[in-house]
């Protein structure tokens, strides 16, 4: 019965955890290390000044160059940004959350 009880939980927690790229998981990585200068959703001011919000980065650059430029080792658009290192699944993730601004 118990292993029964533990399979199940494992199964059930298995479904709450979402893929690293997916954009649930790239949202979640824009509010954790991107949200406290960038504004992350459709609409809102960035808390920082100086930092663009993403939708709006989304008009100027496409999918493809966001891609390179995490993958690169992003590109420091302000003095106060800090260097990021994404993981290729963190990247593909927040790709496709930040496409989902770009309706």
């Amino acid at each position: 019965m118990g292993f029964i009880f533990s399979f199940i939980a494992a199964a059930a927690l298995a479904g709450t955890t979402p893929d690293p790229a997916s954009p649930q998981a790239g949202r979640a990585l824009a509010s954790r290390s991107c949200g406290g200068c960038h504004a992350i959703g459709a609409r809102g001011a960035s808390p920082h000044g100086k930092a663009p919000p993403f939708r709006q980065v989304m008009q100027r650059k496409s999918p493809d160059d966001i891609r390179q430029a995490l993958a690169d080792g992003f590109f420091v658009a302000h003095p106060v940004m800090p260097k990021f290192v994404l993981k290729p699944e963190e990247i593909e993730g927040l790709v496709a959350y930040l496409t989902t601004l770009k309706r």
